[in-house]
Protein backbone atom coordinates (compact mmCIF):
# COMPACT_ATOMS: atom_id res chain seq x y z
CA UNK A 1 0.00 0.00 0.00
CA UNK A 2 2.53 2.26 0.85
CA UNK A 3 4.42 1.87 -2.53
CA UNK A 4 1.01 2.51 -4.37
CA UNK A 5 0.67 6.00 -2.54
CA UNK A 6 4.27 6.99 -3.68
CA UNK A 7 3.45 6.23 -7.07
CA UNK A 8 0.20 7.90 -7.24
CA UNK A 9 1.89 11.32 -5.55
CA UNK A 10 4.41 11.07 -8.05
CA UNK A 11 2.11 11.40 -10.91
CA UNK A 12 0.38 14.10 -9.14
CA UNK A 13 3.04 16.15 -9.32
CA UNK A 14 3.64 15.16 -12.84
CA UNK A 15 -0.07 16.39 -13.72
CA UNK A 16 0.41 19.69 -11.66
CA UNK A 17 3.68 20.95 -13.54
CA UNK A 18 2.08 20.14 -16.62
CA UNK A 19 -0.95 22.04 -16.04
CA UNK A 20 1.08 25.24 -14.65
CA UNK A 21 3.45 25.34 -18.04
CA UNK A 22 0.52 25.61 -20.73
CA UNK A 23 1.05 29.14 -22.80
CA UNK A 24 -2.27 29.83 -21.06
CA UNK A 25 -0.63 30.74 -17.82
CA UNK A 26 -0.92 34.06 -16.19
CA UNK A 27 1.61 36.52 -17.30
CA UNK A 28 3.90 37.94 -13.97
CA UNK A 29 5.00 40.98 -13.32
CA UNK A 30 7.87 39.52 -11.23
CA UNK A 31 10.92 37.20 -13.19
CA UNK A 32 14.49 35.67 -11.35
CA UNK A 33 18.01 35.89 -12.96
CA UNK A 34 20.53 33.36 -11.88
CA UNK A 35 23.87 33.68 -12.82
CA UNK A 36 26.14 31.42 -12.14
CA UNK A 37 29.38 32.58 -13.04
CA UNK A 38 28.98 34.46 -9.69
CA UNK A 39 26.35 32.26 -8.17
CA UNK A 40 24.17 35.03 -7.42
CA UNK A 41 20.02 34.99 -7.76
CA UNK A 42 18.14 38.31 -8.12
CA UNK A 43 14.68 38.79 -8.01
CA UNK A 44 12.61 41.59 -9.49
CA UNK A 45 9.12 43.08 -9.37
CA UNK A 46 7.64 45.99 -11.39
CA UNK A 47 10.60 46.37 -13.28
CA UNK A 48 12.90 47.11 -10.62
CA UNK A 49 15.60 44.72 -8.99
CA UNK A 50 14.13 43.69 -5.29
CA UNK A 51 16.64 41.68 -3.47
CA UNK A 52 19.73 39.65 -4.46
CA UNK A 53 21.02 36.59 -2.85
CA UNK A 54 23.83 34.26 -2.75
CA UNK A 55 23.08 30.69 -4.31
CA UNK A 56 24.73 27.31 -5.08
CA UNK A 57 24.71 25.57 -8.21
CA UNK A 58 25.96 22.44 -9.81
CA UNK A 59 29.21 21.25 -9.58
CA UNK A 60 29.66 20.93 -13.02
CA UNK A 61 29.02 23.11 -15.27
CA UNK A 62 25.89 21.45 -17.19
CA UNK A 63 24.68 20.04 -13.93
CA UNK A 64 22.46 23.33 -13.18
CA UNK A 65 20.66 23.79 -16.94
CA UNK A 66 20.46 27.01 -18.35
CA UNK A 67 17.44 29.15 -20.49
CA UNK A 68 14.12 30.38 -19.49
CA UNK A 69 11.99 28.44 -17.10
CA UNK A 70 8.93 28.89 -15.13
CA UNK A 71 8.21 28.29 -11.76
CA UNK A 72 5.72 25.69 -11.55
CA UNK A 73 4.76 24.37 -8.11
CA UNK A 74 5.21 25.45 -4.75
CA UNK A 75 6.05 23.40 -2.25
CA UNK A 76 6.51 23.59 1.37
CA UNK A 77 8.66 20.13 3.68
CA UNK A 78 9.04 18.50 0.61
CA UNK A 79 10.64 15.19 1.44
CA UNK A 80 14.01 14.07 0.13
CA UNK A 81 12.77 10.70 -1.13
CA UNK A 82 16.09 9.37 -2.32
CA UNK A 83 17.15 8.69 1.45
CA UNK A 84 13.82 9.16 2.71
CA UNK A 85 14.24 12.16 4.74
CA UNK A 86 10.94 13.78 5.74
CA UNK A 87 9.89 17.37 4.80
CA UNK A 88 11.26 19.55 7.32
CA UNK A 89 13.67 17.44 9.13
CA UNK A 90 16.87 19.74 9.34
CA UNK A 91 18.76 16.98 7.83
CA UNK A 92 16.67 17.10 4.45
CA UNK A 93 19.02 18.98 2.09
CA UNK A 94 16.33 20.75 0.38
CA UNK A 95 15.64 22.76 3.47
CA UNK A 96 12.40 23.51 3.70
CA UNK A 97 10.97 25.10 0.39
CA UNK A 98 10.66 24.25 -2.87
CA UNK A 99 10.15 26.30 -6.26
CA UNK A 100 10.14 23.93 -9.21
CA UNK A 101 11.54 24.66 -12.45
CA UNK A 102 10.09 23.17 -15.84
CA UNK A 103 13.81 22.61 -17.06
CA UNK A 104 14.60 20.01 -19.30
CA UNK A 105 11.29 18.74 -19.69
CA UNK A 106 10.65 18.20 -15.87
CA UNK A 107 7.93 19.57 -14.33
CA UNK A 108 9.27 20.94 -11.23
CA UNK A 109 10.13 17.54 -9.96
CA UNK A 110 13.65 17.48 -10.70
CA UNK A 111 15.47 20.95 -10.43
CA UNK A 112 14.21 23.77 -8.13
CA UNK A 113 14.85 26.57 -6.37
CA UNK A 114 15.12 25.11 -2.91
CA UNK A 115 16.90 25.25 0.82
CA UNK A 116 19.62 23.32 2.34
CA UNK A 117 21.25 21.14 5.11
CA UNK A 118 24.69 22.65 4.92
CA UNK A 119 24.61 27.14 5.22
CA UNK A 120 28.12 26.80 3.86
CA UNK A 121 27.86 24.91 0.81
CA UNK A 122 26.34 28.47 -0.20
CA UNK A 123 28.23 30.30 -2.70
CA UNK A 124 30.00 27.35 -4.04
CA UNK A 125 29.18 24.74 -6.60
CA UNK A 126 27.97 21.86 -5.17
CA UNK A 127 25.13 20.57 -6.39
CA UNK A 128 23.49 17.89 -8.63
CA UNK A 129 21.59 20.49 -10.55
CA UNK A 130 19.44 22.77 -8.06
CA UNK A 131 19.92 25.77 -7.03
CA UNK A 132 20.51 25.82 -3.05
CA UNK A 133 19.50 29.14 -0.99
CA UNK A 134 19.76 30.07 2.80
CA UNK A 135 16.65 28.38 4.03
CA UNK A 136 15.96 32.28 5.65
CA UNK A 137 16.30 33.43 2.25
CA UNK A 138 14.62 30.86 0.48
CA UNK A 139 11.71 31.15 2.72
CA UNK A 140 11.26 34.92 1.83
CA UNK A 141 11.30 34.24 -1.60
CA UNK A 142 8.98 31.83 -1.21
CA UNK A 143 6.28 33.66 0.05
CA UNK A 144 6.82 36.76 -2.42
CA UNK A 145 7.12 35.04 -5.54
CA UNK A 146 3.88 33.81 -7.65
CA UNK A 147 3.27 30.82 -9.92
CA UNK A 148 4.76 30.89 -13.51
CA UNK A 149 7.50 33.51 -12.58
CA UNK A 150 10.00 33.66 -15.40
CA UNK A 151 13.50 32.60 -14.32
CA UNK A 152 16.20 32.95 -16.32
CA UNK A 153 19.36 31.14 -16.12
CA UNK A 154 22.63 32.03 -17.22
CA UNK A 155 26.47 32.27 -17.28
CA UNK A 156 27.17 35.74 -17.72
CA UNK A 157 29.83 38.92 -17.25
CA UNK A 158 26.80 41.26 -17.89
CA UNK A 159 25.10 42.39 -15.11
CA UNK A 160 21.37 42.06 -13.72
CA UNK A 161 19.63 44.48 -15.86
CA UNK A 162 21.56 44.04 -19.01
CA UNK A 163 20.92 39.97 -18.74
CA UNK A 164 17.34 40.85 -18.26
CA UNK A 165 17.14 43.57 -21.17
CA UNK A 166 18.88 41.02 -23.52
CA UNK A 167 15.84 38.49 -22.24
CA UNK A 168 13.36 40.91 -23.09
CA UNK A 169 12.07 41.01 -19.24
CA UNK A 170 13.04 44.49 -19.40
CA UNK A 171 12.94 47.91 -21.13
CA UNK A 172 15.26 49.59 -19.45
CA UNK A 173 14.67 53.33 -18.53
CA UNK A 174 16.27 55.90 -21.15
CA UNK A 175 17.51 59.74 -20.32
CA UNK A 176 18.57 62.54 -21.82
CA UNK A 177 22.14 63.37 -21.51
CA UNK A 178 24.40 66.12 -22.79
CA UNK A 179 27.86 64.32 -21.95
CA UNK A 180 31.44 63.62 -23.55
CA UNK A 181 32.73 60.56 -23.51
CA UNK A 182 36.51 59.56 -24.17
CA UNK A 183 36.89 56.57 -25.84
CA UNK A 184 40.20 54.69 -24.91
CA UNK A 185 39.83 51.44 -27.10
CA UNK A 186 37.44 50.47 -29.86
CA UNK A 187 33.85 50.42 -29.03
CA UNK A 188 31.20 48.12 -31.19
CA UNK A 189 28.14 50.40 -32.10
CA UNK A 190 24.46 48.70 -31.34
CA UNK A 191 20.90 49.03 -32.40
CA UNK A 192 19.68 48.59 -29.19
CA UNK A 193 21.70 49.72 -25.70
CA UNK A 194 22.78 46.52 -23.58
CA UNK A 195 24.48 44.72 -26.82
CA UNK A 196 21.72 43.87 -28.61
CA UNK A 197 21.20 44.78 -32.64
CA UNK A 198 24.89 45.17 -33.66
CA UNK A 199 25.71 47.59 -36.52
CA UNK A 200 28.51 45.21 -37.27
CA UNK A 201 30.52 48.87 -37.15
CA UNK A 202 33.32 49.85 -34.10
CA UNK A 203 33.98 53.56 -33.13
CA UNK A 204 38.10 53.79 -32.75
CA UNK A 205 39.13 55.73 -29.73
CA UNK A 206 38.45 59.16 -30.12
CA UNK A 207 36.07 61.95 -28.34
CA UNK A 208 32.08 61.96 -28.50
CA UNK A 209 28.82 63.53 -27.46
CA UNK A 210 26.73 61.39 -26.23
CA UNK A 211 23.06 62.26 -25.73
CA UNK A 212 21.16 59.49 -24.02
CA UNK A 213 21.96 57.19 -21.97
CA UNK A 214 20.24 52.95 -20.64
CA UNK A 215 21.68 51.70 -17.52
CA UNK A 216 24.86 52.84 -15.70
CA UNK A 217 27.01 52.84 -18.89
CA UNK A 218 25.29 52.48 -22.03
CA UNK A 219 25.27 56.04 -24.14
CA UNK A 220 23.83 56.64 -27.52
CA UNK A 221 25.78 58.82 -30.21
CA UNK A 222 25.43 60.12 -33.68
CA UNK A 223 27.58 57.44 -35.77
CA UNK A 224 28.43 58.19 -39.06
CA UNK A 225 25.10 55.62 -40.57
CA UNK A 226 23.03 57.26 -37.87
CA UNK A 227 22.60 56.48 -34.07
CA UNK A 228 24.17 53.83 -32.63
CA UNK A 229 24.42 52.15 -28.82
CA UNK A 230 27.75 51.61 -27.08
CA UNK A 231 28.75 50.45 -23.81
CA UNK A 232 30.86 52.87 -21.88
CA UNK A 233 34.04 50.59 -20.92
CA UNK A 234 37.31 51.54 -21.71
CA UNK A 235 36.33 55.47 -21.38
CA UNK A 236 36.35 58.47 -19.81
CA UNK A 237 32.67 59.66 -19.10
CA UNK A 238 32.39 63.36 -17.88
CA UNK A 239 35.79 63.97 -18.36
CA UNK A 240 37.24 67.07 -20.34
CA UNK A 241 36.83 67.88 -24.01
CA UNK A 242 40.24 66.88 -25.22
CA UNK A 243 41.49 69.74 -27.83
CA UNK A 244 44.13 70.19 -30.63
CA UNK A 245 47.02 72.75 -29.62
CA UNK A 246 50.31 73.79 -30.62
CA UNK A 247 51.20 74.63 -27.12
CA UNK A 248 54.80 74.82 -25.69
CA UNK A 249 55.52 73.35 -21.76
CA UNK A 250 58.56 73.61 -19.76
CA UNK A 251 58.79 70.88 -17.12
CA UNK A 252 59.64 71.91 -14.07
CA UNK A 253 60.82 68.06 -12.55
CA UNK A 254 60.74 64.54 -14.02
CA UNK A 255 57.37 63.45 -15.27
CA UNK A 256 55.54 60.13 -15.71
CA UNK A 257 54.06 59.75 -19.34
CA UNK A 258 50.80 57.57 -19.35
CA UNK A 259 49.03 55.85 -22.48
CA UNK A 260 45.70 57.76 -21.61
CA UNK A 261 44.73 60.94 -19.44
CA UNK A 262 43.70 61.05 -16.30
CA UNK A 263 46.79 59.36 -15.22
CA UNK A 264 45.52 55.95 -16.82
CA UNK A 265 47.96 53.49 -18.54
CA UNK A 266 51.84 54.39 -16.91
CA UNK A 267 53.96 53.59 -19.75
CA UNK A 268 56.29 53.04 -17.45
CA UNK A 269 58.72 55.85 -18.51
CA UNK A 270 59.75 59.06 -17.19
CA UNK A 271 60.48 62.79 -18.79
CA UNK A 272 63.25 64.46 -17.45
CA UNK A 273 62.81 68.45 -17.00
CA UNK A 274 62.73 70.14 -20.24
CA UNK A 275 60.93 72.20 -22.38
CA UNK A 276 58.31 70.01 -25.30
CA UNK A 277 55.25 70.89 -27.56
CA UNK A 278 51.88 69.14 -27.36
CA UNK A 279 49.30 68.60 -29.52
CA UNK A 280 46.58 67.83 -27.96
CA UNK A 281 44.96 69.08 -24.33
CA UNK A 282 42.32 67.29 -21.97
CA UNK A 283 42.26 69.86 -19.14
CA UNK A 284 45.21 69.97 -17.40
CA UNK A 285 46.75 66.95 -19.38
CA UNK A 286 48.93 67.45 -22.47
CA UNK A 287 49.74 64.71 -25.19
CA UNK A 288 53.49 65.27 -26.53
CA UNK A 289 55.37 63.06 -28.86
CA UNK A 290 57.61 60.77 -26.92
CA UNK A 291 60.56 59.00 -27.94
CA UNK A 292 58.55 55.73 -27.94
CA UNK A 293 55.77 57.13 -29.27
CA UNK A 294 52.49 59.66 -27.98
CA UNK A 295 52.12 60.19 -24.39
CA UNK A 296 50.21 62.42 -21.63
CA UNK A 297 51.69 63.86 -19.08
CA UNK A 298 50.06 66.34 -16.45
CA UNK A 299 51.11 69.90 -16.17
CA UNK A 300 49.29 71.09 -12.78
CA UNK A 301 52.10 71.21 -10.73
CA UNK A 302 55.66 71.30 -11.58
CA UNK A 303 55.47 72.46 -15.16
CA UNK A 304 54.65 75.95 -16.89
CA UNK A 305 52.19 75.78 -19.69
CA UNK A 306 52.57 78.02 -22.88
CA UNK A 307 56.57 79.11 -21.36
CA UNK A 308 56.98 81.05 -19.11
CA UNK A 309 56.82 84.99 -19.17
CA UNK A 310 59.53 86.56 -20.12
CA UNK A 311 59.75 90.29 -19.60
CA UNK A 312 62.41 92.79 -20.43
CA UNK A 313 64.41 94.30 -17.69
CA UNK A 314 67.30 96.33 -17.17
CA UNK A 315 68.13 94.83 -13.76
CA UNK A 316 71.87 94.48 -12.00
CA UNK A 317 72.75 91.66 -10.59
CA UNK A 318 75.71 91.22 -7.37
CA UNK A 319 77.05 87.59 -7.75
CA UNK A 320 78.39 86.72 -4.04
CA UNK A 321 79.07 82.82 -5.38
CA UNK A 322 79.57 81.44 -8.79
CA UNK A 323 76.10 80.60 -10.99
CA UNK A 324 75.75 78.18 -13.71
CA UNK A 325 74.75 79.45 -16.81
CA UNK A 326 72.15 78.02 -18.53
CA UNK A 327 70.50 78.07 -22.32
CA UNK A 328 67.06 78.51 -20.99
CA UNK A 329 65.49 79.36 -17.48
CA UNK A 330 64.61 77.08 -15.09
CA UNK A 331 67.73 75.13 -15.25
CA UNK A 332 67.18 73.86 -18.81
CA UNK A 333 70.30 73.25 -21.45
CA UNK A 334 73.04 73.16 -19.06
CA UNK A 335 75.67 74.77 -20.79
CA UNK A 336 78.33 73.60 -18.62
CA UNK A 337 79.71 77.25 -18.29
CA UNK A 338 79.68 78.96 -14.90
CA UNK A 339 79.71 82.79 -14.23
CA UNK A 340 81.98 83.82 -11.28
CA UNK A 341 81.50 86.52 -9.05
CA UNK A 342 81.12 89.73 -9.90
CA UNK A 343 78.33 92.56 -11.15
CA UNK A 344 76.34 91.69 -14.31
CA UNK A 345 73.42 93.51 -16.02
CA UNK A 346 70.25 91.21 -17.06
CA UNK A 347 67.95 92.60 -19.69
CA UNK A 348 65.51 89.52 -19.38
CA UNK A 349 63.75 87.68 -16.44
CA UNK A 350 61.31 84.47 -16.27
CA UNK A 351 59.69 83.65 -12.78
CA UNK A 352 60.66 85.18 -9.87
CA UNK A 353 64.25 84.70 -10.32
CA UNK A 354 66.30 83.41 -13.35
CA UNK A 355 67.95 86.35 -15.45
CA UNK A 356 69.52 86.46 -18.76
CA UNK A 357 72.95 88.31 -19.52
CA UNK A 358 74.93 88.37 -21.88
CA UNK A 359 78.04 86.30 -21.38
CA UNK A 360 81.25 84.79 -23.50
CA UNK A 361 79.26 82.34 -24.65
CA UNK A 362 76.47 84.15 -25.98
CA UNK A 363 73.30 84.96 -24.17
CA UNK A 364 72.65 82.98 -21.24
CA UNK A 365 70.44 82.35 -18.29
CA UNK A 366 71.48 82.39 -14.61
CA UNK A 367 68.92 81.78 -11.39
CA UNK A 368 69.58 84.89 -8.83
CA UNK A 369 69.74 82.49 -5.70
CA UNK A 370 70.23 83.75 -1.82
CA UNK A 371 73.70 84.70 -2.58
CA UNK A 372 72.85 87.34 -5.67
CA UNK A 373 71.78 90.82 -4.70
CA UNK A 374 69.41 91.76 -6.99
CA UNK A 375 69.92 95.89 -7.89
CA UNK A 376 72.38 98.78 -7.38
CA UNK A 377 74.79 98.91 -4.56
CA UNK A 378 74.77 101.35 -2.27
CA UNK A 379 78.45 102.17 -1.41
CA UNK A 380 78.98 102.71 2.17
CA UNK A 381 80.39 105.78 3.93
CA UNK A 382 84.05 104.33 3.86
CA UNK A 383 83.27 103.75 0.20
CA UNK A 384 81.97 106.60 -0.69
CA UNK A 385 85.46 109.01 1.34
CA UNK A 386 87.46 107.07 -1.48
CA UNK A 387 88.43 110.30 -3.72
CA UNK A 388 87.04 109.54 -7.32
CA UNK A 389 85.18 106.94 -7.29
CA UNK A 390 82.33 106.72 -9.90
CA UNK A 391 81.16 103.25 -9.85
CA UNK A 392 79.37 102.61 -13.50
CA UNK A 393 76.12 100.54 -14.53
CA UNK A 394 77.60 96.93 -14.86
CA UNK A 395 77.55 95.33 -17.96
CA UNK A 396 78.72 91.62 -19.04
CA UNK A 397 80.65 91.82 -22.32
CA UNK A 398 81.75 89.51 -24.91
CA UNK A 399 85.24 88.52 -25.36
CA UNK A 400 86.20 90.83 -28.19
CA UNK A 401 86.60 89.66 -31.64
CA UNK A 402 90.35 89.02 -32.67
CA UNK A 403 91.08 91.39 -35.02
CA UNK A 404 94.45 92.82 -36.84
CA UNK A 405 97.39 90.14 -38.13
CA UNK A 406 100.61 92.02 -38.32
CA UNK A 407 103.38 91.91 -36.47
CA UNK A 408 102.75 94.97 -34.97
CA UNK A 409 99.05 93.99 -33.82
CA UNK A 410 100.37 90.76 -32.45
CA UNK A 411 102.85 92.73 -30.79
CA UNK A 412 100.97 95.03 -28.93
CA UNK A 413 97.89 92.92 -28.09
CA UNK A 414 98.67 89.38 -28.07
CA UNK A 415 95.39 87.52 -28.29
CA UNK A 416 92.36 89.57 -28.41
CA UNK A 417 91.70 93.73 -28.22
CA UNK A 418 90.86 94.93 -24.65
CA UNK A 419 90.53 99.08 -25.25
CA UNK A 420 91.33 100.63 -22.22
CA UNK A 421 87.39 101.97 -21.79
CA UNK A 422 86.19 98.17 -21.63
CA UNK A 423 89.31 97.53 -19.21
CA UNK A 424 88.03 100.34 -16.89
CA UNK A 425 84.43 98.97 -17.28
CA UNK A 426 85.76 95.92 -15.88
CA UNK A 427 87.94 96.93 -13.06
CA UNK A 428 85.06 98.93 -12.05
CA UNK A 429 82.82 95.81 -12.06
CA UNK A 430 85.12 93.53 -9.82
CA UNK A 431 85.55 96.86 -7.53
CA UNK A 432 81.57 96.84 -7.19
CA UNK A 433 81.64 93.00 -6.78
CA UNK A 434 84.52 94.05 -3.59
CA UNK A 435 82.30 96.13 -2.02
CA UNK A 436 79.72 93.87 -2.27
CA UNK A 437 81.53 91.13 -0.32
CA UNK A 438 82.12 93.37 2.02
CA UNK A 439 79.15 94.61 2.89
CA UNK A 440 77.28 91.29 2.79
CA UNK A 441 79.67 89.87 5.31
CA UNK A 442 79.72 93.28 7.37
CA UNK A 443 83.01 94.06 6.57
CA UNK A 444 84.81 90.88 7.29
CA UNK A 445 85.87 90.37 4.43
CA UNK A 446 88.92 88.26 4.58
CA UNK A 447 89.46 85.80 1.85
CA UNK A 448 89.50 85.06 -2.19
CA UNK A 449 86.84 87.12 -4.57
CA UNK A 450 87.55 85.80 -8.23
CA UNK A 451 86.30 87.63 -11.19
CA UNK A 452 86.37 87.28 -15.02
CA UNK A 453 87.88 89.87 -16.96
CA UNK A 454 86.78 90.34 -20.26
CA UNK A 455 89.94 88.41 -21.69
CA UNK A 456 88.46 85.79 -19.89
CA UNK A 457 91.04 84.64 -17.53
CA UNK A 458 90.99 85.09 -13.24
CA UNK A 459 91.70 88.11 -10.55
CA UNK A 460 92.84 86.74 -7.39
CA UNK A 461 91.95 89.14 -4.92
CA UNK A 462 93.78 88.80 -1.63
CA UNK A 463 93.49 91.01 1.62
CA UNK A 464 96.87 90.90 4.10
CA UNK A 465 97.70 93.04 6.62
CA UNK A 466 95.07 95.53 5.20
CA UNK A 467 97.06 95.60 1.72
CA UNK A 468 95.21 93.57 -1.27
CA UNK A 469 97.59 91.44 -2.69
CA UNK A 470 96.31 90.69 -6.49
CA UNK A 471 97.69 87.77 -8.86
CA UNK A 472 96.33 87.28 -12.08
CA UNK A 473 96.50 84.21 -13.78
CA UNK A 474 95.97 84.01 -18.05
CA UNK A 475 97.02 81.21 -20.41
CA UNK A 476 99.84 83.78 -21.34
CA UNK A 477 101.75 85.92 -18.98
CA UNK A 478 101.68 89.08 -21.49
CA UNK A 479 98.08 88.77 -20.63
CA UNK A 480 98.35 89.28 -17.28
CA UNK A 481 100.86 91.64 -17.33
CA UNK A 482 99.19 94.23 -19.76
CA UNK A 483 95.74 93.70 -17.70
CA UNK A 484 97.04 94.41 -14.05
CA UNK A 485 98.40 97.46 -14.00
CA UNK A 486 95.37 98.94 -14.76
CA UNK A 487 94.52 97.90 -11.16
CA UNK A 488 96.32 101.06 -10.50
CA UNK A 489 93.51 103.25 -11.85
CA UNK A 490 91.23 102.10 -9.05
CA UNK A 491 90.71 104.66 -7.01
CA UNK A 492 92.22 104.60 -3.18
CA UNK A 493 94.58 101.56 -4.15
CA UNK A 494 98.06 101.29 -4.46
CA UNK A 495 99.29 98.11 -5.82
CA UNK A 496 102.64 97.46 -4.42
CA UNK A 497 103.76 94.12 -5.89
CA UNK A 498 102.56 91.92 -9.15
CA UNK A 499 103.26 88.32 -9.44
CA UNK A 500 102.78 86.76 -12.34
CA UNK A 501 102.23 82.96 -12.00
CA UNK A 502 104.36 80.86 -15.17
Amino acid sequence: MKRLLLILAAFCLFVSGTGSAVATSPKSNQFIIINKANNRLAFYEDGKLVKSFSVATGKEQLFTPEGTFQIVNKIKNRPYYTKNIPGGDPRNPLGDRWLGLNARGTWGTTYAIHGNANPNSIGRYVSEGCVRMHNQEVRWLFDQVKLYTPVVITTSKLGFEEIAVMQGLLSPPIEKVDTMITLLSPAKLYTRPYALGYTGQSISPQQVQAFEKAGSDWYRIKAWFGDAWFKAEQAIVGGPKIEKVDTSITILDAKRLYAQPQGKGWTGQTLSPQRVTAFEKAGDWYRIKAWFGNAWLDTSEQAIVGGPQIKKVDTALTLTQSAKLYKQPFGLGDTGQSVSPQRVLAFEKAGDDWYRIKTWVGDAWLHASEHTIIGDIQPSESDAEIDGFDPVSPEVLREPDVIGDTELDRKQVPFEIITADQMDQAMTNWYNSLIAAKQATSGNWRGELYIFLPAGYLQEVIEEDGKLVVTGTAPDTSRAEAALPLLLKLPGFAVDQTVLIQ
